[in-house]
């Protein structure tokens, strides 16, 4: 009797142990590594040239107005960082280096006070901007406009002052505000690459003041007309200053390339 308890004893947890088994296997697993978030996007660097059409005071030639920018037509490059927050706006930082040739009229004209024409050189302008951007993608369109405001600083020969004692002609660079007015179109290549073609209204004021102050010449002879003494008098210079200031008006349209990462 005690062996055959025993032996239903082991039978009865046998069965218990398969069952066990079975369930086990049955349950279903889950893996220990979670999913990968998915890589945001929202930083972006552009680079893009063009051409740069002048306008306004830039483009004249009025030797008689003080505005006159005698520039023609020539070409940009920009290069942009974008970083894009939510509701499809963001924040761009943008350098351009604007080139336009002085025109040919340029050559004969002597500025106020100067004794130098401003030659056949070009204007060089330099722009540091930031601001607001709104991005936004229809398909494989990206739709963007900007509005960016910083600094312009401008190489040209309108900036050059005389100086009135040595009578050389001094290379000045001029300095000011600036702002951009944009918009574009991209073509989506791909989710890092974007072709893109920009319009972009640019201004700046940029301007220069430089004094030159009264400076010892020679020592003039001349004979007391009361005494018949000899009279030395020292002869000095006038002092001078310039105060220049320009408008840089252009249109730009360019091409470029855009990688977002």
């Amino acid at each position: 009797m005690k062996k055959i308890l025993l032996i239903l004893t082991i039978f009865s947890f046998t069965l218990n142990g398969a069952a066990q088994a079975v369930s086990d296997t049955a349950r279903p697993t889950t893996s220990p590594v979670k999913a990968t978030a998915k890589k945001a996007r929202n930083m972006s660097l552009g680079f893009s040239a063009g051409y740069s059409m002048v306008f306004g005071k830039y483009g004249a030639v009025d030797p008689q107005d003080k505005n006159s920018g005698f520039a023609s037509g020539g070409w940009l490059a920009q290069v942009a960082f974008d970083w894009m927050g939510k509701n499809r706006f963001g924040l761009e930082l943008q350098y351009i280096f604007q080139q336009n040739p002085l025109k040919d009229s340029a050559e004969k004209v002597y500025p106020s006070g100067q004794s130098y024409t401003l030659g056949s050189g070009t204007w060089n302008n330099h722009y540091l901007l930031i601001g607001p951007v709104f991005m936004t993608d229809f398909n494989r369109l990206r739709i963007h406009a900007r509005l960016l405001g910083g600094i312009i600083y401008s190489f040209s020969s309108h900036f050059n002052t005389t100086d009135p004692y040595s009578g050389n002609n001094n290379h000045n660079q001029g300095a000011g505000f600036a702002m951009q007015l944009g918009a574009g179109v991209g073509y989506v290549v791909s989710k890092v690459v974007t072709l893109r073609f920009n319009l972009d209204f640019i201004a700046g004021w940029p301007g220069k003041e430089r004094q030159y102050a009264s400076q010892f010449i020679r020592w003039d002879e001349h004979i007391d007309p009361k005494t018949g003494q000899v009279v030395y008098e020292p002869v000095y210079s006038a002092p001078v200053e310039y105060v220049i200031k320009k408008v840089v008006t252009t249109l730009n349209p360019s091409v470029g390339v855009v990688f977002k990462f």
